[in-house]
């Protein structure tokens, strides 16, 4: 009987040991998967030249027609130098889903030290300027992350799925006018060229979204690509 208790006391250690070995392991892993996202990241941020596209939009479980936050699109382009110093045009268009109509306009252009912002046609303080790069930049720490999945894709190109922690995402959560939007999950999707470049990032917010006693999910979509 003792022997039996001794053999299982050392099998009990031996298990956690190899946990806490695998853990180390994992943890290793995960660093060097967001070390290999933040140098694409900045790669991209750092490229002498480029374009950027963005499309951004709510997918609902069910349409609400009267909820006009799930019944438009964002589409913005992005053309940018940076030599010895920053220039770009920005458009960005806001559009109804059912009918392409443009019901917003958001422009920016930086030239030879000038700027200019408007919305809507109207001139509006630089305060508003844009943040160009903002999709490609990292403003979470390797605390945030849940787990990292790396998977290939086409044409030498690598993603690594970024699903972030419970107290990351509810970080977005948000209520006002009778809408709440409750976010359960968070996943950033980075597609990595065979240069170590991030090329398109794809964020997927999911919240569960409650108005007017309902509730239902609803999928926030923003695709920002790099050429």
């Amino acid at each position: 009987m003792k022997s039996i208790r001794k053999i299982a006391a050392i099998f009990a250690a031996m298990l956690i040991i190899t946990a806490m070995f695998s853990g180390c392991r994992n943890e290793k892993e995960l660093l060097g998967y967001f070390d290999i996202v933040k140098r694409g990241c900045d790669s991209a941020i750092a490229l002498d030249s480029g374009e950027i596209m963005v499309y951004e939009a709510f997918k609902p479980e069910i349409d609400i027609e009267s909820k006009q936050l799930f019944t438009k699109v964002t589409e913005t382009y992005i053309k940018f130098i940076q030599n010895s110093g920053l220039e770009y045009d920005f458009t960005a268009s806001e559009k109804l889903v059912s009918t392409d109509e443009v019901v917003g306009l958001y422009e920016a252009t930086q030239e030879n030290g000038s700027l200019i912002v408007s919305r809507n046609g109207e001139k509006v303080s630089n305060d508003e300027a844009p943040d160009i790069f903002k999709y490609f930049k990292i403003d979470y720490t390797i605390a945030d992350i849940e787990n990292i999945e790396v998977l290939s894709a086409s044409n030498g190109v690598t993603l690594y799925a970024v699903t972030m922690t419970d107290s990351y995402v509810r970080g977005f959560d948000s209520e006002a006018d009778g809408q709440k939007f409750d976010c359960d999950k968070v996943v950033y999707n980075y597609y990595i060229d065979s240069e170590g470049v991030t090329r398109s990032v794809l964020s997927e917010y999911t919240y569960t979204f409650t108005a007017d006693s309902a509730s239902q999910t609803v999928v926030h979509f923003e695709q920002a690509s790099l050429n």
